[in-house]
């Protein structure tokens, strides 16, 4: 949920604000203050995402308000109340007209600005997230990478079933993937991965597919980035990938795709800062998640069924990537 601070020294207009916001599920209101100062002691001290205030305050016009507010913290969204004859002065001209809403005050004026902010809030994180993670993540690390997004998957509230947080969800995975995609620079990559692993109600009912499902996008990710930078490495993960099934070691990768251990070695290190027997594990393991979360099938089963002859070397390698039991990840949603 989105914080809402209402500043304005007349009770009604706080009022009005308050019921209509109050209506939207996704905002509530965090505090009520009388004067720009109290708004802006708040600020430095609370966790405030929107700001609704009067244009015209006894000690700050709505202009001077909304630039002492960025200075402070600049990813703070204001929205001013106003007549339509106090935005006439040339002083005001500059304001823009998506902050503010003229009175009377409307449940629809005030709906259409809280839409407003959640568009470019999830716009503005979703890059935000992306940008930070090349800034803190070595990209070229699948691991690492695949760590950092799985955390800010956990942020989700899968403990809401109704359809408009599924939707949300949906939203930002798509938004979150796509520009993940998009760092190859290659058009129409992003269409095409819509139709190659598509993203359902059911996956964004539970974490364990969502990350599940971020799995695939990294790899497909990973798998491009790596191809074009040596195209050598597609017969390698071709033969992975249709043998998956199977126990396979570094010297059948090496025996069947024509290329010398340490080079091929050395190609991982750089591409996915992981050895080629990590990065199998790491793809079983993934495969082993949706077999117990879509099909239910035993643990026994499931390792048979990834190649594993030892249902306790399985359950070993499962513990190594998921920092959990395979049991615990049965039972985790």
């Amino acid at each position: 949920m989105y914080s809402v601070l209402l500043v304005s020294n007349q009770i009604l207009i706080r009022t009005a604000l308050k019921k209509t916001i109050e209506r939207n599920k996704n905002f509530y209101i965090k505090d009520e203050v009388n004067t720009p100062k109290e708004a802006i002691d708040l600020i430095n001290k609370e966790n405030i995402n929107i700001v609704f205030s009067e244009f015209m305050m006894p000690s700050m016009n709505g202009k001077d308000f909304i630039d002492v507010v960025k200075k402070e913290n600049k990813d703070i969204k204001v929205f001013l109340v106003t007549f339509p004859s106090d935005l006439f002065s040339r002083e005001y001209k500059n304001i823009d007209l998506n902050q503010v809403i003229l009175r009377p005050i409307t449940y629809e004026k005030v709906e259409e600005k809280l839409k407003l902010y959640e568009k470019d809030y999830k716009n503005f994180n979703e890059i935000n997230l992306v940008l930070e993670m090349q800034k803190e993540v070595n990209m070229n690390d699948f691991f690492a990478v695949y760590e950092y997004l799985t955390k800010y998957i956990d942020k989700y509230d899968f403990k809401n079933k109704e359809v408009e947080n599924k939707v949300q969800i949906k939203s930002s995975l798509k938004s979150i993937a796509n520009r993940i995609i998009n760092l190859n620079n290659i058009t129409d990559e992003a269409k095409k991965i819509e139709k190659e692993i598509p993203i359902t109600n059911a996956i964004v009912s539970d974490s364990r597919l969502c990350k599940n499902w971020m799995f695939k996008i990294l790899e497909y990710y990973f798998k491009r980035k790596s191809t074009i930078n040596y195209p050598i490495l597609e017969n390698v993960l071709l033969y992975i990938d249709e043998n998956i099934d199977k126990n396979i070691s570094l010297s059948d990768v090496v025996k069947e795709c024509n290329i010398s251990q340490g080079y091929l070695s050395r190609l991982f290190k750089s591409e996915y800062n992981m050895t080629v027997v990590n990065f199998i594990h790491f793809k079983k393991i993934n495969l082993a998640k949706e077999y117990i979360v879509l099909e239910n099938q035993s643990i026994s089963d499931v390792a048979f069924n990834l190649g594993y002859n030892e249902y306790g070397y399985f359950s070993k390698v499962f513990k190594k990537y998921e920092q959990e039991t395979v049991e615990q990840f049965r039972k985790a949603r």
